[in-house]
């Protein structure tokens, strides 16, 4: 289905691939504290590192990230503006089970643990906050795991694109749309599951079809035929 959203039209999926709570309020665990900015790929905390805070996004983009013995990485959910992370470990103690990296210039808050569960105790609001986060984070990573189980490599990537469209594309004038943030074969490669390799001929193949190209001057993916990747979703969909 086809929403339209201004001039922008809004392609259907089932979830979005990134984590989003701009409509939550977080201002209770945030007074007095100062953000500290992060510059992309700049790490702000590692997996298996000992738990100390909460984090909260106040601007830019941070993804979570799992890394396997053979340093593997596999994305599990970028993390937008106004999304807590790293509270996983809140009520154990235990060390962050992930990674946490900049994808942007960021502004970063990092609440104290014991800061962050006072408040909890003290504003219910909050609690329920956390609450939606994880219903959503569950959502996030239960895709994920449908997406590995069930869909094929190159129903994956399509995914990815039409979320990117959703999420962080303008419209052209020709009803194409740019890509508002540089995705990488490698940055897909580790939010799907898939080899470099595997991405990079699924984007030549969309290439060949004339579904996409890149943007001479900037590198940034234009989706050419946005309606057409829709329908390949679509299409995969009725027959399985």
């Amino acid at each position: 289905m086809r929403q339209k959203e201004g001039s922008h039209t809004h392609f259907e999926i089932d979830d979005s691939l990134w984590l989003n709570t701009k409509e939550l309020d977080w201002s209770s665990v945030t007074e007095g504290l100062t953000p500290k900015q992060y510059r992309p790929q700049q790490e702000l905390f590692h997996q298996l590192q000992a738990f100390r805070y909460v984090y909260l996004c106040k601007s830019g983009r941070v993804q979570l990230s799992v890394f396997g013995p053979n340093g593997n990485r596999r994305i599990l959910f970028i993390c937008d503006q106004n999304s807590i992370f790293g509270e996983l470990s809140l009520f154990n103690g235990l060390p962050y089970n992930c990674a946490a990296t900049a994808v942007t210039d960021s502004m970063i808050y990092a609440i104290p643990a014991d800061q962050f569960l006072r408040r909890l105790e003290e504003n219910p609001k909050l609690a329920m906050n956390v609450m939606k986060t994880q219903a959503l984070k569950t959502r996030l990573l239960t895709t994920a795991i449908k997406q590995m189980s069930f869909n094929d490599a190159t129903y994956r990537v399509a995914y990815v694109l039409v979320n990117l469209i959703n999420d962080y594309s303008k419209q052209l004038k020709t009803s194409s749309y740019k890509f508002t943030l540089k995705y990488t074969h490698q940055n897909i490669a580790d939010l799907t599951g898939l080899s470099r390799v595997s991405v990079s001929n699924i984007i030549s193949k969309f290439q060949n079809l004339g579904i996409l190209k890149k943007d001479s001057f900037d590198g940034y993916i234009i989706i050419k035929d946005p309606e057409r990747l829709y329908d390949f979703l679509d299409e995969y969909k009725n027959d399985h």
